[in-house]
């Protein structure tokens, strides 16, 4: 049976442009895509797998982010994962310090134009994390920055709103469902042999100095009606 686990973002922090010093690490929310040529914000994100210890293959991973603004409803921000390359430190990463990318993006742009939950499937790049294929570096979350004022407010981890907060939702197999309960054991069973004492052979020697008395011819006498005795052990019933 497949077994299903949500993840809480371990960090997360928006970098904006406009403000490249700027660290917002325990920001509550996190504000993504273009305000205006010179105000872009990009936002990175990261969930820690150590937890999936019981786990052997991945078969989906959800990225699940919240909305909770939009700057100009009906405007869009295409926004898509990318795979982040470096470590960053929450408390100090800004956009002059932001860490390298990976410029393909892991899926295709989601559409955001409104408040609400909005989803991308990652199931590939958890994968290449969880199998050791990448660093997991967490993920940098861009929109294709076309149009002024498409930005869009996402909940972050230090928000009040737990139930709001990212979460990266995963399906996997676990260790003991792919483990062949009837695989054949390697321990090799030594035949059981009969150590049962045998009984010694009669090796005395055959009397020779002795004539057997003739045997006389006697009335057996009638044995007498008794009642059973109880055996060694037994008590007579009351």
């Amino acid at each position: 049976m497949p077994a299903h686990i949500t993840l809480r973002a371990e960090k997360d922090a928006a970098i904006e442009s406009g403000y490249p010093d700027a660290n917002r690490g325990n920001h509550p929310t996190m504000w993504v895509g273009r305000y205006s040529r010179n105000s872009l914000y990009r936002d990175l994100i990261r969930f820690d797998l150590s937890d999936m210890s019981c786990c052997v293959n991945i078969t989906s991973a959800i990225l699940n982010l919240y909305v909770s603004e939009a700057t100009a409803p009906g405007v869009c921000a295409y926004v898509a994962p990318y795979r982040v390359i470096r470590k960053w430190p929450e408390d100090q990463v800004t956009w002059n310090t932001a860490p390298a990318y990976d410029a393909a993006a892991l899926c295709t742009a989601v559409s955001l134009d409104d408040t609400g939950w909005y989803q991308w499937d990652v199931t590939k790049i958890v994968s290449d994390w969880f199998n050791g294929i990448y660093p997991n570096c967490g993920l940098l979350l861009m929109s294709t920055e076309a149009a002024d004022r498409e930005t869009k407010r996402f909940i972050a981890s230090e928000n009040t709103h737990t139930e709001l907060r990212p979460c990266l939702k995963i399906t996997y197999s676990r260790r003991e469902d792919v483990m062949d309960p009837e695989q054949p054991s390697d321990e090799v069973i030594e035949p059981v042999t009969d150590t049962a004492p045998q009984p010694e052979a009669d090796i005395s020697e055959p009397d020779t100095n002795t004539t057997p008395e003739p045997e006389t011819n006697t009335t057996p006498e009638p044995e007498a009606d008794a009642a059973p005795q109880p055996e060694a052990g037994e008590t007579d019933p009351e």
